[in-house]
C-alpha cells in the first residue's frame, strides 16, 4: 500500500512540476482504485473486497487465508528400492553435474552416484541423471 500511495504523489508532484493540474481528490481516488485493483490481483478468489480504501485496510488486516495442503509421502513397498535423480548447470549453459540415489523401503541409503560432465544446461544434466540411473538399475539388476 505505502508503495501505491507514494506512486500516486510522485506523479502528482510531477504533474504539478511541469504544469499540469491534479487535484488532491483525484490522487485519492486513484490510489483508492489501484489498491482496489492490486487486492483483487493478490487475491483473485476475494470476491467480497470492499472498494473504498479505509474499508480495503480493514477488510485486509482482517483477511486470514484459507491454507490447504495434502502432504505426500511416496515410499517404496518392501523389496522395492526409490530412485531420486538432480541434474544442475552453473550458467545454464555452463559446468554441469549430475547425481542420484537408490533407497530402500525404510529409506536407508543404497546407493548413491554423482560426478561431473561436460558443459551443458540443465535440463540436459537431468536427463543424464536418468540415464545413469537407469543405465546402474539395468547393470544391477534392480526392477
Amino acid at each position: 500500500m505505502p508503495t501505491i500511495i507514494i506512486w500516486s504523489l510522485w506523479k502528482r508532484r510531477n504533474h504539478l512540476k511541469h504544469g499540469k493540474t491534479t487535484s488532491f481528490r483525484s490522487v485519492v481516488l486513484k490510489v483508492n482504485s489501484d489498491l482496489w485493483k492490486f487486492g483483487r490481483l493478490v487475491y483473485p478468489k476475494m470476491q467480497d473486497l470492499p472498494i473504498r480504501w479505509s474499508n480495503i485496510v480493514t477488510f485486509l488486516e482482517k483477511y486470514k487465508p484459507k491454507i490447504y495442503y495434502l502432504p505426500i509421502c511416496w515410499k517404496p513397498s518392501q523389496g522395492c528400492l526409490k530412485c531420486n535423480t538432480y541434474g544442475a548447470s552453473r550458467g545454464n549453459p555452463g559446468r554441469s553435474t549430475y547425481g542420484f540415489c537408490l533407497r530402500n523401503s525404510k529409506g536407508d541409503l543404497v546407493y548413491a552416484q554423482g560426478e561431473e560432465i561436460q558443459e551443458g544446461t540443465n535440463l540436459e544434466a537431468e536427463a543424464i541423471a536418468i540415464r545413469e540411473a537407469l543405465a546402474h538399475c539395468a547393470t544391477e539388476g534392480v526392477n
